[in-house]
C-alpha cells in the first residue's frame, strides 16, 4: 500500500489548466477550486494524512510504509545500479 497525490504543486491556475488538457480532459471543466480533496488543496497538508493513518489504527512502522516506505522498497528492489 501507497499514498500517491498527484499534487500539482505551485503551479498556477495557467500553469495547471495546461498540464490537465491532455492528461485530465474531464477535469477540464472543474472549477478549479473543487479539484482536491477537500481539507487536502496544498502540501502542506500532508501531515494531516499521517495523522489520519494513525487514527485508523495503523502502528507507526505500518504508517512509514504507508507514507513511502513501500516505494522505496519496490525501488530498490527494481531499479538496477547504473554501470559506468
Amino acid at each position: 500500500m501507497g499514498i500517491g497525490t498527484d499534487k500539482f504543486e505551485g503551479k498556477t491556475k495557467e500553469e495547471f489548466f495546461l498540464e490537465v488538457q491532455s492528461r485530465y480532459p474531464k477535469l477540464i471543466d472543474t472549477p478549479f477550486e473543487h479539484r482536491h480533496v477537500e481539507g487536502f488543496s496544498h502540501i502542506r497538508h500532508f501531515p494531516r494524512i499521517t495523522e489520519g493513518v494513525l487514527s485508523r489504527g495503523y502502528s507507526d512502522e505500518e504508517c512509514g510504509k504507508i507514507l513511502g516506505g513501500n516505494f522505496y522498497s519496490l525501488l530498490q528492489k527494481v531499479w538496477k545500479k547504473p554501470v559506468f
